[in-house]
């Protein structure tokens, strides 16, 4: 069992009728390697289970991340209600389950096991990815610094602002049960249950961090509200912004997914009130089999989608944008 596809790890978990029923809803798909799976900017509400082989996301001609058996491809396009982020295209001989918007609801309603297993595939597909374009930008923005400008700890407020932390601790205090985010509240009652034991709140004033570049995550922070940005070090004074989150927003669950340390420092630029979950218990939650749980991974999974447009245009412009800002803000002639 341990070589079998995704789908038939859970499908043997099932009954005979479940495992009929999940069948129907998802159809399977020999793809050659150069075959397209999906076309940037075009819609298409389904999402592409890998099962077998691997996946290239491609940016014009390059490719930027690949998806491996038992990760999604569309996951970020159909959970965010947006076109298509990427092209997909088989890089090897692949298999793919493909299933769309009402697929996925007959899977939550009938087989969840199944519909549980591939949306902690697309969440960990989707870490993984904006993970990864992250490390790109923060990687294609050091090496233009070290090419460019000798003195760029110094000269460079055009990458964000050179940012001075101070590491001032959180805030923490008891957290309400009655005013947990709606990610949470809407959860049964017995799933809520366990979130409320576990929530601490968490207030940060302005500049203030909530978690820390290069650190393992102590936990998952859900922002109720106020508004942070999420910053990586590029030299030793100049850190780049590469996102920035506000309510409903979740910081710190890809690295609590991968288990990897935080690519970004997190703070506040405006007052902040979150709640903050132990990363075992969001885990837990994330990982329930009732249908009605579902709605907390597609939460989740809607959150993050919004992460991937911005990064993605980032990566394509990459050096080009970075040239143009440094050459008409850092070596014009101010005269």
């Amino acid at each position: 069992m341990s070589n079998a596809d995704p789908l038939s790890k859970v499908l043997a978990r099932l009954d005979s009728t479940d495992r009929r029923i999940a069948r129907r809803h998802l159809t399977e798909v020999e793809l050659r390697v150069g075959e397209r799976v999906t076309s940037r900017g075009e819609l298409d509400p389904a999402v592409a289970w890998v099962q077998a082989g691997e996946i290239a996301l491609r940016i014009a001609d390059q490719s930027v991340f690949t998806v491996i058996p038992g990760g999604v491809v569309g996951g970020e396009d159909v959970y965010g209600a947006m076109p298509r982020t990427f092209t997909a295209i088989a890089s090897t001989p692949a298999r793919v389950a493909i299933a769309d918007l009402r697929a996925l609801d007959r899977l939550r309603e009938r087989v969840p096991p199944v519909a549980a297993t591939l949306e902690l595939g697309a969440l960990r597909t989707l870490s993984a990815m904006v993970r990864q374009l992250d490390r790109r930008v923060i990687d294609d923005t050091r090496a233009f610094i070290r090419e460019h400008h000798d003195s760029a700890d110094h000269d460079f407020p055009l990458l964000a602002s050179i940012w001075d932390f101070a590491p001032a601790p959180s805030q923490v205090k008891s957290w309400s049960p009655h005013t947990l985010p709606p990610i949470l509240a809407d959860l049964p009652l017995a799933i809520r249950d366990t979130a409320e034991d576990s929530a601490t709140g968490v207030q940060l004033e302005p500049g203030q961090v909530l978690v820390r570049e290069g650190q393992h995550p102590d936990g998952v922070y859900l922002v109720v509200h106020g508004r942070l940005q999420a910053l990586a070090a590029v030299s030793e004074a100049v850190s780049i912004q590469l996102a920035e989150v506000g309510p409903n927003s979740i910081v710190g669950t890809t690295s609590v997914l991968l288990d990897k340390p935080h690519v970004a420092t997190v703070v506040a630029i405006e007052p902040v009130t979150a709640v903050r979950l132990e990363p075992a218990v969001w885990m837990g939650l994330l990982s329930v089999e009732d249908p009605a749980a579902s709605a907390l991974r597609q939460g989740a999974l809607h959150a993050m989608s919004s992460w991937v447009p911005p990064i993605r245009d980032r990566v394509e412009c990459s050096k080009r944008c970075l040239r143009g800002v440094i050459h008409s803000q850092l070596f014009s002639d101010p005269g």
